[in-house]
């Protein structure tokens, strides 16, 4: 069974007198429920906790927080947005650099949606052409800087295929499959 995802927004308040804090979605004041709970770790201090339930899940639930701090001398608000992340799009521009005995080294070309939160790896599949049982997954770091990635210990003259894939803190997303195949091959 999966967890709920849990999403905490927390607002500290720096003011003398101590405020009160309140926190507001579509201008209704939001109140502890099975969705939403509010705790106060500590003076001019506000947590919400956003857990979803299964029937809650939903667009309604994203969109602009605003928590509003007040006391005596006046009151001052910030609003928060909170945004649906995914996992990241496809990653299906690849263009294999060079291919040597036993390595290829290849880029990618496309900007990957990245689902709204940073890919922090690629990862790279690949099988014999005529061996697809036999798969093998290569965990690499990602940058957009430097995006020159090599997979090592293949064996020559044979055909492989390769499937690609982004992962960022939501999670892995789908292989896209390369559209080159082709076989590793000794330069002379």
């Amino acid at each position: 069974m999966s967890q709920t995802p849990l999403t905490q927004v927390t607002c500290i308040a720096d003011a003398i007198p101590n405020a009160t804090i309140k926190w507001f979605k579509s201008g209704q004041e939001i109140l502890g429920n099975e969705i939403y709970r509010i705790q106060s770790p500590g003076s001019g201090v506000s947590q919400l906790f956003i857990s979803p339930t299964k029937t809650s899940y939903n667009e309604m639930l994203f969109g602009i927080y605003r928590c509003e701090a007040m006391n005596s001398l006046g009151r001052s608000f910030i609003n928060i947005i909170l945004e649906r992340a995914t996992v990241p799009g496809l990653v299906n521009e690849i263009k294999i650099v060079d291919v040597t005995p036993t390595q290829v080294r290849f880029k990618i070309y496309n900007d990957i949606y990245d689902g709204g939160m940073p890919i922090k790896k690629i990862y790279v599949e690949y099988y014999q052409k005529y061996e697809p049982s036999d798969r093998h997954t290569q965990e690499l770091p990602f940058s957009k800087l430097e995006n020159l990635y090599i997979i090592n210990h293949l064996l020559p003259f044979t055909y492989y295929s390769f499937r690609f894939a982004a992962e960022n803190e939501v999670g892995k997303g789908l292989k896209a499959l390369s559209r080159e195949k082709f076989s590793i091959s000794l330069h002379f």
